[in-house]
């Protein structure tokens, strides 16, 4: 194990002087001197009483190829190792730089500094559960189910940590046991999904399967998008021979990802996280929940440290663009395509700006170039759609669209943009129809696609399966506004009874 040298932190001069004393009686000075020896015994003593508490707290761990680590992620260690060094006995501190090694996939180091932070007092039951995860992820999944065992026998109502317990159980291929940590989580934290489908995943891999429908069918009603919840359920469900009720469910479960179990130190864990396929999918995050500008500061902070990749710029200039900074975001790419000239990204970016800001034929110059250059990728014929609509030319952006669908023929995004263009600007009401059931296929909890479905299916007067796409908006809780639209519509298209 490697630590941070003493090179990479301020260092701390303690300086002491001699009381300088003129004048005065011999008494008065004598009396002046034992004074300034008082004082000086007291700072000495001071001084080794830090110098017993520096010296006596472990060496903060380095990562063995710091030199060669992302630069960002560098960068925020060194200022956390900092922080850790200028208090070196504060376990909290030490917990802080240890969820940011192990969010950066540092666990070795993340471990050492989790169990420092224990030895310095860091109390409770998340240090020693994030040992036992780093433990877990460094391989040795049976000494971290040892450990997270130890830690729900000191805090016995520690929820993340009976759910940490159940995932390395079921590592373990122990399934009983792990079957009986994640009911311990539905005990808890009942409304938590993650502790249902525990339980359900437990009872799957042992055959159970008709056992396994009741948890998964609570963890999906919980939260409607738990899509690994959905994965498990169509599993019970093909287990016992309900093929199209499987089917459907593990299409909502396709795109199956899962996080830990929400604890006291998860929001803190994002705020740490530098790694870039993190920091786009944060990233991506926001811009989907319309936080442009925290997202633009994000992509910002990247661009620093990696100014010439081109993932960074291409994001960037589309949180600009979503923030209503086109301008900028031109200029940003302008500078890249001058030291990338051949890039496909910034050529598509660039024509999805120019679009922005109502430059189409500038537009369609930047994605032709692109298409030319990259005809394999689909976005570069969703730029040249773009641009096309700019230029109101709605025939040839549904053309460009159809071959982006040719390349990625089960994108829901693609499905539903093209099925709006052929609904609202073309009047092509049944290809549109086929477009958004191709996108319900694909992902069946997609939320545009099925209020595409309802309005579309109002407009055809088809009731029944209006009505049906209307009740799966409502279990998946979306927007009551936008719902009791729909179903005004619906009524209205009804006419009086």
């Amino acid at each position: 194990m490697l630590f941070f040298s003493p090179r990479d932190f301020p260092r701390m001069d303690l300086k002491s002087s001699s009381p300088l004393v003129s004048g005065g009686s011999p008494a008065s000075r004598g009396w002046l001197w034992l004074g300034a020896a008082v004082v000086s015994l007291l700072v000495l003593v001071g001084v080794g009483l830090w110098w017993h508490a520096a010296s006596s707290a472990p060496p903060i761990p380095a990562p063995a190829n710091l030199g060669l680590l992302d630069p960002q992620v560098r960068s925020h260690l060194v200022s956390l190792a900092k922080r850790a060094a200028a208090s070196p006995r504060d376990g909290q501190r030490r917990s802080e730089l240890g969820l940011a090694l192990a969010v950066n996939g540092l666990w070795s180091e993340a471990r050492s500094s989790f169990l420092d932070a224990i030895q310095l007092g860091d109390n409770g039951s998340l240090p020693r559960t994030y040992a036992a995860v780093a433990l877990q992820e460094m391989g040795d999944a049976p000494g971290a189910s040892k450990e997270l065992q130890q830690v729900i026998e000191r805090y016995p109502d520690a929820a993340p940590a009976w759910y940490r317990l159940g995932v390395a159980r079921v590592a373990l291929g122990e399934l009983g046991p792990a079957e009986e940590a994640f009911q311990n989580v539905t005990r808890l934290v009942p409304t938590e999904w993650r502790g249902w489908a525990g339980v359900g995943e437990a009872r799957l891999r042992q055959g159970r399967h008709a056992e396994a429908l009741e948890p998964l069918e609570r963890a999906v009603s919980l939260d409607p998008f738990a899509r690994s919840a959905y994965h498990l359920l169509g599993q019970a469900y093909r287990g016992m021979g309900r093929t199209h009720e499987a089917a459907t469910a593990l299409a909502a479960g396709s795109s199956q990802t899962v996080g830990p179990m929400p604890d006291g130190w998860s929001l803190k864990a994002l705020s740490h996280m530098r790694l870039l396929p993190d920091q786009f999918e944060r990233s991506d995050a926001l811009m989907a929940e319309g936080q442009f500008v925290e997202a633009t500061a994000r992509l910002r902070e990247a661009l620093r440290f990696h100014p010439t990749n081109v993932s960074v710029m291409v994001r960037l200039a589309r949180a600009l663009t979503a923030s209503e900074k086109a301008p900028d975001a031109s200029s940003l790419l302008a500078q890249a395509r001058e030291a990338i000239p051949d890039s496909p990204g910034l050529l598509t970016a660039s024509a999805e700006v120019a679009a922005a800001l109502g430059r189409g034929q500038e537009a369609l110059d930047w994605a032709r170039r692109a298409v030319a250059m990259a005809p394999q990728l689909p976005e570069v014929h969703v730029a040249e759609a773009n641009a096309w609509l700019a230029l109101e030319n709605d025939a040839a952006a549904a053309a460009a669209l159809e071959k982006a669908l040719e390349r990625a023929p089960t994108d829901v995004g693609l499905l539903v943009q093209l099925g709006d263009l052929e609904w609202h600007n073309l009047g092509r009401r049944e290809s549109a129809w086929q477009r958004y059931q191709a996108a319900h296929r694909a992902d069946p909890i997609h939320p545009a696609t099925l209020e595409r479905l309802s309005g579309l299916a109002i407009e055809r007067q088809m009731f029944d399966e209006a009505e049906q796409y209307l009740a799966e908006l409502k279990r998946l809780r979306m927007d009551a506004a936008m719902v009791g639209s729909l179903e005004g519509a619906l009524r209205r298209a009804k006419g009086p009874r």
